[in-house]
């Protein structure tokens, strides 16, 4: 597998200790979103879009191989499973690659992997007095939140 992949079939419990970890923390505690460096679902939408909220990373302009990577055709992939796929088969891009980039100049910000986020999902948390904290994150719930779309999903999702 290349060095320069993304980090790929990493749980949220995963994702959290290494968080941790990496700030000097102590990650024994990993199954817990109330101390967590990964970011909110707000926080990786700003990071993603940026101050001016817009469709993709670049804008609104449309989605296309240049910019991001995704499954451009869904059917390719129906009733497909790439559990025995070798990792070396599977359609994802190098991290340092211009694609999904952010106003920030973050990469990947849309399409080839999904990111994790400290909140857990809820259809309709943005619609509640909560979601106007400041650092407001959704905290009910045992589905973690993911975002920034797969080379598995449609672009509607990334």
């Amino acid at each position: 597998v290349p060095a320069n992949w993304p980090m790929i079939l990493v749980s949220w419990y995963g994702a959290n200790a290494y968080a941790l970890w990496t700030h000097g923390q102590d990650w024994s505690q990993y199954k817990s979103a109330a101390v967590s460096f990964l970011p909110t679902e707000a926080q990786w939408e700003y990071a993603a879009r940026g101050p001016k909220p817009a469709k993709f990373p670049w804008g609104d302009s449309d989605a296309s191989e240049e910019l991001l990577n995704v499954c451009w055709e869904i059917s390719t992939y129906e009733g497909v499973s790439h559990v025995a796929t070798p990792l070396t088969e599977l359609p994802i891009v190098a991290v340092n690659l211009q694609l999904g980039v952010s106003p920030f100049g973050l990469r990947g910000m849309a399409g080839n992997v999904w990111q994790w986020c400290r909140d857990s999902y809820h259809e309709n948390f943005y619609l509640s007095s909560e979601a106007s904290f400041p650092n407001a994150w959704n905290s009910e719930g045992d589905a973690k939140s993911e975002r920034g779309g797969s080379w598995v999903g449609p672009c509607d999702l990334a």
